[in-house]
């Protein structure tokens, strides 16, 4: 077996790095500089995308996430084979798991390497959703608005099982005041009345980002994954649970953002 060591390295973005001959990296986690897109690419092949709202290079009292837990879906870079952040040059990542260092002659672990044949074909990605009520709009009580949907294509099926956040712009959440409803090909994952209590999970406990002044233990999808197979559709919604219509500073739009991370799978 080979000794085991503690990977924790920050990489420049649009640099090729290359990895030692009698050297393996485990990645557990992925964090990021900056709030544009960065991507991590091994042995050529596109894998996990990162920004710091969702994955920060570090967690702290502005964003509770910090880099973001690969789960089940970690990454491996065997030796001799190169890898690259491609997106904006100065900017950096930073990554944290186990470095593996063999004897010479000594074999690279078979569940390791088959991690890494199969690593693009089942990896972490994230949808962004974004919904703009429009200028002077007010969201009216009661009212249901879509944020956004995710659809896989035919040859690809998500699983939501990690983090997911919402946040608002020109308006106030409070405790009670909107919840946020998951609906899988149009049927609601959640109450269909309000005879048990409002609809959708408080937004109040998944802020987008979860700070130390808002939700320092935000709630995940981990116990509660949702499966979207090939074709099939995941919409997110906000519906208004206030008790009274919610308006706007005059000139501006109510703006409702959300982020979910999951498991992108190819299928056959």
């Amino acid at each position: 077996m080979p000794q085991v060591g503690k990977l924790h390295k920050v990489l420049d973005c649009e640099v090729e790095y290359e990895q030692e001959v009698n050297r393996l990296y485990v990645i557990r986690s992925i964090g990021c500089s900056t709030t544009t897109t960065q991507t991590l690419f091994i042995d050529g092949k596109q894998l996990t995308p990162v920004d710091s709202t969702y994955a920060p290079m570090r967690a702290t009292d502005n964003n509770r996430w910090g880099p973001l837990d690969l789960k089940d879906c970690f990454l491996v870079i065997p030796p001799k084979y190169k890898f690259k952040v491609v997106g904006s040059p100065g900017e950096k990542v930073v990554i944290d798991g186990e470095v593996h260092l063999y004897s010479p002659g000594e074999a690279v672990e078979t569940d390791l390497m088959t991690r890494f044949s199969n690593q693009h074909l089942k990896y972490l990605s994230v949808a962004k959703l974004s919904k703009s009520l429009g200028a002077d709009v007010a969201w009216k009580k009661d009212q249901e608005i879509l944020i956004g949907s995710v659809t896989p294509p035919t040859n690809e099926k998500y699983t939501f099982n990690h983090l997911i956040g919402v946040k608002f712009s020109n308006m106030s959440v409070t405790d009670g005041a909107v919840g946020v409803r998951l609906k899988l090909d149009g049927v609601p994952l959640d109450i269909l009345g309000t005879g048990a209590g409002r609809k959708g999970i408080d937004a109040m406990a998944i802020p987008w980002p979860p700070t130390d002044t808002t939700q320092q233990q935000p709630i995940m999808l981990d116990k509660q994954p949702i499966v979207v197979e090939p074709d099939h559709t995941l919409e997110v919604c906000a519906v208004n649970t206030s008790g009274a219509d919610i308006s706007p500073p005059a000139g501006t739009s109510i703006v409702i953002d959300a982020v979910l991370v999951y498991v992108k799978e190819r299928v056959k």
